[in-house]
This record gives structure tokens, sequence and C-alpha cells, in this order.
């Protein structure tokens, strides 16, 4: 590591070495739609070939059903988890059963290139597609359930997905012509600010569940916005332009964001700090950093257009890389609670990886390793001797 960094709590000392829970499985088109994680453990995403799936936690399919066009945003369930929501490229939200996949219902959004459906405490759906904001209530009857819109003037599009304050009483959502809205949840007449100072579309806000803060992403800089004004608390400028949406540790204390400059950043959090904590190249060619997540150890796992996945320690020293797909991985991970991470890539597969660094003398010890799963070949670690105690 590198020095001054503590990585008492990162784990890297007690990896678990070499699984066989990792899997691929074949989606029929190509997997732009971020997967999710059910409270069961099934895995839901869309692909190009029109269709959502709901894949078992041991990778085969519990069902798969078809929508009219490509399905390039992240599903939604409902609060009970009883319905998965997803959008197409069309322009179409469907609700399907999940553990059937039979469909519930379907209705217009009004606009193409609808965002990754958004839901509530109480199962009202926010929503953008085309110029406007939508929400959606699944009870109201067929026909009805787009209930509210909010459209600025204008011909801007919505471009990426909304997000909601901690307390659920605010929206916020971006616009293509670089403006941030903050709206009133249950009235979208009711503005609580907006502001339109950026130069280029915002990405989707990342909220901090505890301070209500919102960072987000537009061109080449990330901002941290205070939710009362909506004016910046900070600003970051990139050398380049930003290709991920902003993600936050658990404890809140920094900001990752990926940019067209092969790198992840890590940014300090807190006003007064001095901003830049890292920053991690990638180690070959590739432009596009994915949106990362992270788990419950503060390890930060993200997608490449050099078809790795890549798993970061919490001081942004790497903990693997996986060379399994054969394709972009645009998608943002999902992790689950037994150490799979899950991504989809451009060569039709949806990948489970197996999230544990391997031991610190993985290479020095390899011939005596059994090669007990595919990866033996795909996860590569590195022999970290100054780490080991």
């Amino acid at each position: 590591p590198s020095p001054g960094r503590d990585t008492s709590d990162d784990n890297r000392h007690n990896a678990l070495g070499f699984a066989s829970g990792d899997w691929s499985e074949n989606l029929f088109g190509d997997v732009r739609s971020s997967p999710v994680v059910g409270p069961d453990g099934t895995i839901y995403a869309g692909s190009d070939a029109s269709r959502v799936f709901a894949i078992n936690p041991d990778g085969t399919k519990e069902w798969f059903a078809a929508t009219a066009s490509e399905v390039r945003t992240a599903p939604a369930l409902s609060p009970d988890g009883s319905a998965v929501y997803a959008t197409d490229l069309g322009g179409t939200i469907y609700a399907f059963n999940a553990s059937t996949g039979n469909l519930l219902w379907s209705e217009s959004l009004f606009g193409t290139q609808p965002t990754k459906p958004v839901v509530d405490s109480t199962g009202i759906i926010f929503v953008g597609a085309g110029q406007r904001l939508l929400k959606v209530d699944p009870a109201r009857p067929p026909g009805f359930k787009v209930f509210a819109g909010f459209d600025p003037a204008g011909t801007i599009t919505v471009t990426a997905a909304p997000a909601l304050s901690p307390d659920e009483s605010v929206v916020y959502v971006g616009f293509s012509d670089g403006s941030l809205f903050a709206r009133d949840s249950s009235d979208f007449s009711v503005g609580v600010w907006n502001r339109s100072v950026f130069s280029a579309p915002v990405g989707a806000p990342a909220v901090d569940p505890v301070s209500g803060v919102i960072y987000v992403s537009s061109g080449s800089s990330v901002r941290k916005i205070d939710p009362a004004t909506g004016s910046d608390r900070w600003v970051y400028a990139t050398t380049s332009s930003v290709t991920s949406a902003p993600t936050l540790s658990r404890d809140g204390e920094t900001v990752y964001i990926g940019y067209n400059n092969r790198r992840l950043l890590a940014l300090n959090t807190d006003d007064a700090a001095v901003r830049l904590k890292w920053s991690y190249t990638l180690p070959r060619f590739g432009s596009f950093v994915g949106t990362p997540a992270v788990d419950s150890s503060e390890h930060i796992y993200f997608g490449s257009d050099d078809n790795y996945v890549y798993a970061l320690f919490a001081d942004g020293d790497q903990k693997w890389e996986y060379d399994g797909p054969s394709g972009d991985v645009r998608t943002k991970p999902a992790i689950d609670g037994n150490g799979l991470v899950y991504v989809g890539s451009d060569d039709n597969q949806l990948w489970a990886i197996v999230s544990a660094a391997e031991p610190q003398n993985y290479r020095e010890n390899f011939e005596n390793v059994p090669s007990t799963s595919e990866l033996a070949q795909n996860l590569v670690a590195y022999n970290r001797p100054e780490a080991v105690d």
C-alpha cells in the first residue's frame, strides 16, 4: 500500500482465496442494464434482446419476459419485492411479477429513452422520459397510472435517473441543457429550487442518505450541492468528461467518480479538506470508467470499456481485476450478501464474480493451488508482501 495509508480494516490479510460460485449467463443481447439483487438473492437485469430476466443465485434463469424494445436501464423492485419495474428504449414502463415474470401491467411514458425507475417507500415510481419527469402509481387503473409530470419550457430532455431526498419529500432531476431541478415530490408544481449554470447535461444525482447533500456531475466537473439552497458547497474540475454517476462510500466521507482519462477518482466530501484523496488509472487501454459500487468493507468495484472488471481497496490500491468478459462492461455492479459481484457486458453475458481478494502469496504458491473454477483463469490478484503480517 502507499505510504501513510491505513489498511487495518480492509481484510486484505485474510482473503478467502478461490471459490466456485462464479458463473456467466447468456441474456441474448448486450447487457447495459445494471443488475439489481432482490431480497431473496434473485438477480434482475434487462438486455438488448428486448427482454427482462430473473436469474437465480446459481446462474440459472428463473424467467424472462418480453418488452417492445431494448432494456438499457436498471430494473427496480417494489417496496415489498413482489414486482419488478423496467423501462425500454421505446418509452414503455413494465411491471412484472417478481416470482413468475408474468406481466402485471405496462404504460406508455410518452417519451423515448426513459431513465431507470426510482421507487419510494410507498411504491410511487419516479422516472424521466423525453422532456418530462413523471410519477407512476401502480395502484391506479390501467391507462391512468402515469398521473403527474414536470416539463420545463423548451426542448430539453431528462438526461439521467432522478433521485429522492432522504425523507422523500424532494425529487432531483437533471436535464440536457445543464439544469438541475429540485421539486416537491408530492406536487411537481411546487419548486424547491433550480439552477442552470452547468455547461453540459447533468448526470444522475447521488444523495447522502444522512445529510441529504447532493453530488452531481456535468461535463468535466463534480459538484457538492446544498440541498436547502441548491448552491455549490464545492466544485472539482476534471481534465476530461466525467463518464460515471457519483457513488458515495458507506461512511459518506468519500465520493467516487470515473472520467474519460482511464481514471477513477476518490474525492474527500468534507468542505474544508483537500479534495483529491487518490486517483486510480486503468492499467491498459480503455477510456470509459463505469459507475462504481461499494461493498460493506468499503471496497470499490467498477467496469470499463477495456473488457475488465476492477476491484480496489478503500485506499485505492488494486484488489483484483477480472478479464472474463469479451465486451465493454458499462453497467454499475451489484453486490449480494454472499460475496458475489454481478455485472453485465457487451458480449450478451451477465457475470457473477467472487468479490474476495486472493491470498497475498497467490503467485508464489500458484502451482499448489487447485483450479476449482473458471476463476483460476480469469481472476488476477497481486502478491503484496509488504502487506502481509
